[in-house]
């Protein structure tokens, strides 16, 4: 006579979820114009308690001035967003977040770019050899502009000169709109045809 016996065995096995620990946003650039179009490259890093990376995870992001895109998972605990400036010069503050609450936030500086527009209120002249003629020039500031601007002429025809009432005009906030006169003079013996030359202005 045989007696079987038969055993049964198991195991208990703990699987425990990793959770992100910690939380780390980076932007490329942290200084942009506040023009409404200008980006910057956000990268979020993600770990856990035993500092190991973290991907699969959801990651929220926020932005008080401008927006911000989905984050893109790339699979190493990193993700990637993109940031696009608001119009509004100032501080802005992107925030991430995960689904467990941990966030991490990074600060953007908008600066508003002022600017100024030239403007030649007689862009065809004619003039007789070894006579002069003149024409005005607007310069009018824009998004609270305040400097000086420098006037000059250049690629002017041989034996011409060009000079300003004023080569230095300086705009404020409260006059934005000046003018300068630009005087072309020329010799007796420039050939007659069409010429082209250059006034630019600049402002440091």
């Amino acid at each position: 006579t045989e007696t079987l016996k038969s055993s049964q065995h198991s195991d208990t096995f703990t699987i425990q979820a990793r959770e992100v620990e910690s939380v780390s946003l980076q932007s490329d650039s942290t200084d942009l114009t506040a023009d409404g179009t200008t980006t910057a490259t956000l990268t979020i890093t993600l770990k856990d308690a035993a500092n190991q990376a973290l991907a699969g995870q959801v990651v929220t992001l926020t932005a008080d001035n401008g927006t911000v895109s989905v984050a893109t998972d790339n699979g190493d605990g990193t993700y990637t967003a993109t940031y696009t400036a608001g119009s509004q010069a100032g501080m802005a503050t992107v925030t991430a977040k995960t689904a467990n609450g941990k966030t991490d936030v990074v600060q953007i500086t908008l600066t508003k770019v002022t600017t100024f527009v030239m403007s030649v209120l007689e862009p065809e002249l004619s003039v007789q050899a070894g006579r002069s003629v003149s024409s005005l020039i607007e310069l009018e500031g824009k998004d609270s502009f305040s400097g000086t601007i420098d006037l000059s002429a250049t690629d002017l025809p041989k034996n011409t000169t060009a000079g300003f009432d004023s080569e230095s005009v300086k705009l404020t906030v409260a006059d934005p709109i000046q003018t300068a006169q630009l005087t072309l003079s020329l010799d007796r013996d420039v050939e007659a045809k069409t010429y082209e030359f250059t006034v630019s202005a600049s402002s440091e």
